[in-house]
């Protein structure tokens, strides 16, 4: 069987960023760097194969902006939405 090894993935990024924006954070703003600094360790152990979890985090993070699911407050600063 083909393409199996994206489902042997526990734990999306999306679930593992919000998950830690959501318990590093709460409701306060953050910057992306310090979210990428949070989720490092958690990351690694997830996905041991990325190298640039800073990129990936980013690219993430525009995702769920378009979902509603956190806002940019303003340049770099980041908050979870209501």
């Amino acid at each position: 069987m083909t393409g199996t090894t994206e489902t042997t993935k526990t734990v999306t990024w999306k679930t593992l960023i919000m998950e830690t924006a959501k318990t590093k954070f709460g409701t306060k703003e953050f910057k992306r760097i310090e979210l990428v600094n949070a989720l490092k360790d958690e990351a690694q152990k997830h996905y041991p194969d990325n190298k640039n979890v800073g990129t990936t985090v980013g690219n993430n993070l525009s995702k769920l902006q378009k979902a509603g699911l956190v806002i940019n407050v303003r340049k770099g600063f980041w908050k979870l939405a209501a």
